[in-house]
């Protein structure tokens, strides 16, 4: 059935992390809440997580390959509020959910692709230093005027937004014109 890790490095220090592995975790959920973690980049392996709430937010992350192989469904608040710049190998070929999963980070390029992602509210807020955005989520339905707000300048943007049929200018109030 899977394993709990959740709340597992919960306030913790990681010094010179860069490999973890968790083949059976299922629930991850704020597994590195407000954890230091210092070192490269972290690669880590949770190939049956579905969801993700909280599990990086208010860290000191700033670079993750993070594999989950395709289970992934939720991913609100994963990275919010936390020091992420970069992230790789994320699958959000199943992933519905993204509401304030990067909202105030650093993260500075988003490449995208989302075929099943319906609700992303504040997803992007205050990402001061994005500069290059792909974003491809042709189910996405639900969004708020908040999803970009704060983003000051693009050097690069391609969105995808097929079934989405509010106002372009309300969700991307805020953020330059695109």
């Amino acid at each position: 059935n899977g394993e709990n890790f959740n709340y597992a490095f919960y306030y913790s220090t990681l010094k010179n992390a860069t490999y973890l592995s968790l083949p059976r975790a299922t629930n991850v959920d704020y597994a590195f809440y407000y954890t230091t973690i210092s070192g490269n980049t972290l690669n880590l392996s949770i190939p049956l997580a579905t969801s993700l709430p909280y599990t990086f937010a208010y860290s000191g992350i700033q670079n993750v390959n993070l594999q989950a192989t395709g289970n992934l469904t939720n991913l609100s608040y994963a990275f919010y509020n936390s020091t992420l710049k970069n992230i790789t190998g994320l699958d959000l070929s199943n992933v519905t959910n993204m509401d304030y999963a990067f909202g105030y980070t650093y993260i500075t390029s988003v490449d995208m692709y989302a075929p099943m992602l319906t609700t992303a509210k504040y997803t992007f807020r205050n990402c001061t230093s994005l500069k290059n955005f792909k974003f491809i989520a042709p189910a996405l339905t639900s969004v708020d005027s908040y999803f970009l707000s704060g983003v000051s300048s693009f050097d690069r943007v391609e969105v995808d937004l097929t079934s989405y049929t509010g106002n372009i200018s309300y969700l991307v109030k805020g953020a330059p014109y695109m």
